[in-house]
């Protein structure tokens, strides 16, 4: 691993077989092509910071949180360009979706508090919307 202090932490393998790693303390995305045997690393914009757990999306981007600023990070490995966005609590945002496409989240709860997380997707979207359970459907009173 090039990064010797980056602790590796949480891993996934993309579907030309390369496999990504977050460096917790590395502030990057580490890819490692086995057919190379070579690694490719991500810097965060955000650096010095640390990361956690990436995801992978259906164009085969790679996502990543930043762990202490709220910030999300997105590789394009077609292009090696990061782009990043920050959210506040009560963000809304407006995201346009074709056939298939879709947004990954992974959200974990470290603190002591109740998680509050809603996705809406817009109803005339190319989509056809999730199920929705009856016992986790939030019923609106007008």
């Amino acid at each position: 691993i090039p990064n010797k202090g980056g602790q590796p932490y949480g891993m996934l393998i993309d579907q030309k077989d390369r496999i990504w790693f977050a460096e917790l303390l590395g502030c990057r995305v580490t890819q490692f092509d086995p057919s190379t045997e070579r690694f490719t690393e991500y810097v965060s914009p955000s650096s010095p910071c640390r990361v956690r757990r990436p995801g992978l999306d259906s164009k085969g981007r790679i996502w990543f949180g930043i762990y202490d600023s709220g910030k999300l990070d997105m590789v394009d490995p077609k292009t090696g360009r990061i782009t990043e966005s920050t959210h506040f609590p009560g963000d809304t945002m407006h995201n346009t979706y074709g056939p298939g496409e879709r947004l990954l989240h992974s959200v974990e709860n470290i603190g002591k508090t109740d998680l509050l997380f809603t996705t809406v997707e817009y109803l005339q979207s190319a989509n056809k919307p999730l199920p929705v359970p009856d016992e986790v459907r939030l019923n609106v009173v007008a």
